[in-house]
């Protein structure tokens, strides 16, 4: 699945082909809607939030016909800018903590059908993008537990989808350091789920030692996690993750 994933999004026109390919892949994950949206600034100078621009497929006609006006108060997008990963439930579950304007938001979502999602977030400098599969699991699972199978290849995916999508269609750098021979070797492990003590012993080196490469990988790629960093390097030649 994930090499022709890859292989399609490189082939993508536009950001809608990228879209429907991504599309394709969270349904054979197991969910049958899909959100991408990016923005340059989140939240503005000012404190308010920014309405970011979303692609969606398989939602409802005209859900959006009043998004605009709850957009920039997305308890959903806010808790996956300021804390990562985000399980909506999660969010549901602390609904008295949440401003008036929040709960409205979840509430207007919800008169649509739109009760459960998962967004994962992807941040660099100066962008930040998330991919949230969105609704009732199609292989009849309860959500908890597509959702623990699905995360791994998941965060995969949206972090190469993104990387492609902002260097293509975004205008963003495609530039990067150059990694090391030893940088490239960590990271060609990591990618095939290898512990850093699992790395440390194959290439007979102390696990900090694996930890300081993995940080100097981020830095030199502009990428915030492990995942992150696999997906860009895909994306610039650097790996193959096959």
């Amino acid at each position: 699945m994930i090499g022709r994933f890859m292989s399609d999004i490189d082939r993508a026109r536009c950001v809608d082909e990228a879209v429907d390919v991504l599309h394709d892949v969270i349904i054979g994950l197991g969910f049958p809607q899909l959100v991408y949206g990016w923005t340059r600034t989140p939240c503005r100078v000012d404190g308010k939030w920014a309405a970011v621009p979303l692609h969606t497929r398989s939602f409802p006609a005209k859900w959006d016909r009043d998004w605009e006006r709850h957009s920039p108060h997305d308890p959903y997008f806010r808790n996956s800018y300021v804390t990562g990963e985000t399980d909506w439930k999660d969010v549901r579950d602390r609904r008295e903590e949440l401003s008036v304007e929040e709960q409205a938001c979840i509430d207007y979502a919800a008169d649509w059908g739109l009760h459960q999602g998962l967004t994962v977030p992807v941040a660099s400098r100066g962008r930040f993008a998330f991919i949230t599969a969105v609704g009732d699991p199609t292989n009849g699972s309860r959500w908890q537990d597509s959702v623990e199978a699905a995360r791994p290849l998941l965060k995969l995916v949206a972090h190469y989808f993104d990387s492609v999508v902002a260097q293509r269609f975004h205008e963003m750098p495609a530039t990067a350091r150059p990694l090391s021979e030893r940088e490239l070797e960590c990271l060609a492990w990591s990618a095939r789920g290898k512990t850093i003590e699992d790395i440390a012993t194959i290439i007979d080196i102390s696990p900090e030692t694996v930890r300081i490469y993995l940080k100097r990988i981020n830095q030199k790629l502009d990428t915030v996690n492990r995942a992150h960093a696999i997906a860009r390097a895909v994306a610039l030649g650097l790996i193959d993750i096959n």
